[in-house]
């Protein structure tokens, strides 16, 4: 076993990321989509095709041309009617664990979120994403394909503090279970 630091985009507030598409297609696994496990390969090509473009993140689609991910986070978007959704999974990806986490967090603040098959040119008409993982947490999507996405950061400042919000509420569990725990 090994210990390493947290790589640069874990600590802190995540620069935003402007993404282009990677010519790298997911392929098309239903017996493996959403499950983590350690086939990446194509997510190794595609960090490899971000570094040689000089990158830091590219949005991924399946061989079918449904928008999926980016090379190592999950996307959410947001319309202009204030739904948030996020590609469906069924096909390839990964369900992440922060993805789920922000679902969660977003359906019991009361908004609208989906899961829905995404082309690309069904994002003209979104008008913030964020991209999310458990290491980096939630970043905000400032660019889409060079389409500017202005509202991307206030959608990331606002789920930063969902998930935040449900962090501090743990640790306090966890603090008070140690103190029950310990005799005092």
């Amino acid at each position: 076993m090994s210990a390493h630091e947290l790589p640069a985009h874990a600590r802190g507030v995540p620069a935003p990321l402007a993404l282009a598409r990677c010519s790298i297609e997911l392929a098309i696994q239903p017996r493996l989509a959403g499950i983590k496990h350690l086939n990446r390969l194509e997510q190794v090509l595609a960090r490899a095709e971000c570094d040689a473009r000089g990158q830091a993140d590219a949005w991924m689609a399946d061989a079918e041309g449904f928008v999926i991910a980016t090379t190592m986070r999950n996307l959410f978007f947001i319309d202009a009617d204030g739904e948030w959704y996020t590609p469906r999974l069924a096909r390839a990806g990964i369900i992440g664990a922060t993805r789920q986490r922000l679902w969660r967090k977003l359906e019991q603040a009361g908004r609208r979120v989906s899961e829905r098959d995404i082309r690309p040119s069904d994002l003209s008409g979104c008008s913030a994403s964020v991209a999310c993982n458990s290491v980096g947490g939630v970043v905000a999507i400032s660019h889409l394909d060079g389409r500017a996405l202005d509202q991307s950061e206030s959608a990331a400042e606002y789920a930063r503090s969902l998930l935040n919000e449900l962090d501090t509420r743990a640790t306090q569990r966890s603090e008070s279970n140690d103190k029950a725990g310990s005799g005092d």
